[in-house]
């Protein structure tokens, strides 16, 4: 297979090499589009896990002084709201 393409008044056959050499280069920015979302992706989740371990692993009372594992709403052994 071979495309024809004119350089003035020569004609100029375009093999396969050229055009898997531009398919190549298609190919490539697709890869590099492919290669940036990927980075990305990889940021947005290494952020989260930052954020996720820079969370404490418990809240203490201010009325009682109890140890309460992160995310409770009120302390085990007063009752009272955490803050």
């Amino acid at each position: 297979m071979s495309i024809e393409k004119y350089k003035g008044d020569v004609k100029v056959e375009k093999g396969f090499k050229d055009t898997w050499k531009e398919t190549g280069k298609g190919l490539g920015q697709a890869f590099k589009g492919l290669g940036k979302t990927v980075i990305k992706t990889a940021e947005v989740g290494v952020n989260k896990a930052v954020e996720w371990a820079d969370k404490p692993d418990s809240v203490t009372c201010q009325n009682c002084g109890t140890v309460n594992p992160a995310g409770s709403r009120f302390c085990t052994a007063c009752g009272k709201e955490l803050k």
